[in-house]
């Protein structure tokens, strides 16, 4: 083999390895994504954004747990 053939061979080596990685790293991306968005994690990605609120006033109306409407009927004392 001459300098040329060993150069070409490489090339493709190293490209072979590139387009695999590249191939993962998208497997990778679109089950994230999917898994993101899937219907089931829906409910429970929401009351997540809602824990930094704690026991706030919003997180409880947003969850519905809270049981007073907004105008402040039904509150109990």
């Amino acid at each position: 083999m001459d300098a040329n053939t060993t150069q070409a061979v490489s090339m493709v080596d190293i490209g072979f390895v590139r387009g695999v990685i590249t191939a993962l790293t998208m497997a990778v991306f679109f089950g994230i994504t999917w898994w993101a968005y899937h219907r089931g994690n829906r409910k429970r990605f929401e009351e997540d954004a809602l824990m930094v609120f704690g026991d706030d006033e919003i997180a409880r109306h947003k969850l519905g747990s809270d049981t007073r409407s907004e105008s402040g009927e039904g509150e109990e004392s």
